[in-house]
């Protein structure tokens, strides 16, 4: 049986007729070439909706890692190619792939969330890009200073009581003067000031030629192995790639962060300029690894190897608001495999495949599998992946 997604060449009975016969087994004379169809489990055939066949006419030394649409505000569809060279390309149905990216790290793990119109793009080791349909950019915001004082020292120089460490070498900064006009610069240093409490803030740029009103500093998004889109704000886990074969050894495992503003992918940091976070290994029995996220209704559920924690509520910065509800003894194998379906979310355990809902109503009593539905082939891979991570790793 031949299946790349476009034809698929096997022995099916004529007319589309099902039939309790294996496709293997039958007669040469029933073969038909069935062209964009989904072969189910029990050997029936469905048609295939939504694909068409992309010619692969990229570089021949670029391997695609990860294949991701992209539906534009004019309604086109867009394919981009993550590549094992750290290459991003791009493509319209009729169009050949274009190289738009070149910077990420070779061989990383690509995760890709859509948060307001934009793909958002992490792999555990370069800083957080985003994809506006244009072009790929890194994702950076500027942290207003307007509650402190700004007197002109010089025409590349402030006086100000601003804090000297927000402002190292090099860091850009925007300066907005009374007027409403502003500038973009770099800092060159900083200085002592006769004045206690303040400092001479230095720019490489001579570019104060009247009154300052606000200095705004540059802060790039940090890298995450994995990024969410929940309660209009974007939620981030793992400092590092994830590794099926033993724990992270970042000390922040257990850390999920997430945006400091609402329905804005640039507002990682808050006003003092740190990140906002929660550290789930409060609530941890023993040493844990956050592994993944979902939400269901009012409530997220936070997925880590062994365990599971559910929190209700949706704003993490009004106080009393996003609350842990209660720590489920099973947990998630692989980032990969969770998923959600109409009414509840599907993963797989340390103890098999299970639904959240149902473990969650049977107060952990149940030790089930989802049932039949899944396909004896996937069990059978699931359970050589658990079993290859007791007798090497021993970490469930």
């Amino acid at each position: 049986m031949k299946n790349n997604l476009q034809t698929v060449e096997l022995a099916f009975p004529k007319n589309m007729m099902s039939s309790s016969r294996s496709e293997f087994n039958m007669p040469t004379n029933f073969a038909k070439v069935v062209k964009n169809m989904i072969i189910h489990y029990s050997g029936a055939g469905s048609k295939r909706n939504g694909f068409s066949k992309l010619e692969y006419d990229l570089p021949a030394d670029e391997k695609i890692t990860k294949l991701q649409h992209y539906p534009t505000v004019n309604g086109d569809m867009q394919f981009l190619a993550f590549t094992q060279s750290g290459k991003v390309f791009r493509r319209l149905e009729n169009t050949q792939w274009s190289e738009i990216y070149s910077n990420i790290t070779e061989h990383s793990q690509i995760n890709i969330t859509m948060f307001a119109n934009k793909m958002i793009i992490a792999n555990g080791v370069d800083n957080l890009l985003s994809y506006d349909g244009v072009s790929v950019k890194q994702i950076s915001q500027y942290i207003s200073q307007k509650k402190f004082s700004f007197e002109i020292a010089s025409n590349s120089s402030l006086k100000t009581d601003v804090f000297a460490e927000n402002f190292p070498k090099d860091r850009k900064v925007k300066i907005k003067f009374t007027d409403n006009t502003q500038v973009e610069t770099t800092v060159s240093h900083t200085s002592a000031s006769l004045t206690d409490g303040f400092i001479i803030l230095h720019f490489n740029d001579e570019v104060i030629d009247k009154d300052v009103e606000d200095i705004s500093y540059k802060l790039i998004a940090p890298s995450f192995a994995r990024v969410y889109s929940a309660h209009d704000r974007l939620w981030a886990i793992g400092n590092k790639p994830f590794d099926l074969n033993k724990f992270s050894d970042d000390v922040d495992r257990t850390r999920v962060y997430y945006t400091d503003l609402t329905n804005d992918e640039t507002g990682w940091f808050d006003d003092e300029g740190n990140l906002s976070s929660i550290n789930l290994a409060d609530k941890m029995p023993e040493s844990e690894e956050l592994v993944s996220m979902a939400v269901k209704d009012n409530m997220t559920i936070f997925f880590c190897r062994n365990y599971s924690q559910v929190w209700v509520g949706t704003n993490p910065r009004a106080s009393g608001d996003f609350a842990w509800m209660k720590t489920l003894p099973i947990g998630l194998i692989h980032p990969e495999l969770v998923i959600s379906m109409p009414n509840d979310i599907g993963f797989f355990s340390q103890f098999g495949a299970r639904t959240f809902s149902r473990f969650l109503q049977t107060e952990q009593l149940d030790i089930a599998d989802m049932g039949s539905e899944i396909a004896t082939d996937i069990h059978s891979a699931i359970e050589k992946v658990r079993l290859s991570i007791k007798q090497n790793k021993n970490i469930h």
